[in-house]
C-alpha cells in the first residue's frame, strides 16, 4: 500500500514537532535551525534526485507540473499554475493541507522549517540549474503561497539567486523558531 505525500509528512510532523520543540528549549533557535536543516536537508536532496527522473514531462516546467500532481494526489492543495514554460513554473496555492495540519498541531512556525523549508534541498536535488523562490507561504501567516521555479543556465546567476533566497528563508525560519520558542516561555493564564 502506497502512502501519500500528505500522510508521510503528517507522520513525520507528529514525531518531529516534539523533537524540535525540545531542541528549541535546550539549544535555542539558531542552533536548532542549523541542526534540523543539516539533518533533514540531505534526505530531501536525495529524494529530489530520485523523483525528478521519474516525473513525466519533456522539460523542467512540465516535470514540476507533474510534481504538483504527485503531491496533490489526495487533494492536499487548491492551486493554480500561473505560468509554465520549458524552464520555469510559477504556482499559487490558496489552500494548503500541510499548513492546516501544522496549525492543527499548534506548530505553524515549525511547519515552515520542517515542511516548506525542505522544498529547497528537494529542488537542488532535482536539477542543478534550478532555483525555487517562495516569497509567501501560509505557514508564515500569508493568505496564500507563491512558488517560482526557474532554471538558470549561468551557474553564477543560479548561485546568486539561490544564495539570496536561502538567506531570506533562513532569516524567516529563525524568526519563526524564535516565535515558537517564545510560546514556551510565555506565562499561561490561570
Amino acid at each position: 500500500m502506497a502512502i501519500s505525500p500528505y500522510e508521510l509528512y503528517k507522520a513525520q510532523a507528529e514525531i518531529l514537532v516534539p523533537v524540535v520543540r525540545a531542541l528549541l528549549e535546550e539549544m535555542g533557535p539558531e542552533r536548532t535551525h542549523a541542526l534540523v536543516s543539516k539533518a533533514i536537508g540531505p534526505y530531501f536532496h536525495d529524494m529530489g534526485k530520485t523523483i525528478y527522473p521519474q516525473l513525466g514531462g519533456a522539460d523542467f516546467g512540465a516535470k514540476i507540473n507533474e510534481l504538483w500532481k504527485m503531491y496533490n494526489v489526495d487533494g492536499t492543495f487548491d492551486y493554480t499554475i500561473e505560468q509554465q514554460n520549458d524552464k520555469s513554473l510559477y504556482a499559487r496555492v490558496d489552500r494548503c493541507g500541510f499548513a492546516e495540519m501544522y496549525r492543527g498541531l499548534n506548530a505553524p512556525e515549525l511547519g515552515f522549517l520542517l515542511c516548506c523549508g525542505q522544498d529547497y534541498p528537494l529542488t537542488d536535488g532535482m536539477h542543478d540549474g534550478a532555483v525555487m523562490q517562495r516569497p509567501k507561504t501560509m505557514m508564515q501567516g500569508h493568505d496564500h503561497c507563491e512558488f517560482r521555479w526557474d532554471v538558470h543556465e549561468d551557474p553564477a546567476q543560479r548561485s546568486a539567486e539561490r544564495g539570496k533566497e536561502l538567506a531570506r528563508v533562513s532569516v524567516e525560519q529563525l524568526r519563526l523558531l524564535a516565535k515558537e520558542a517564545a510560546k514556551k516561555k510565555a506565562p499561561t493564564a490561570q
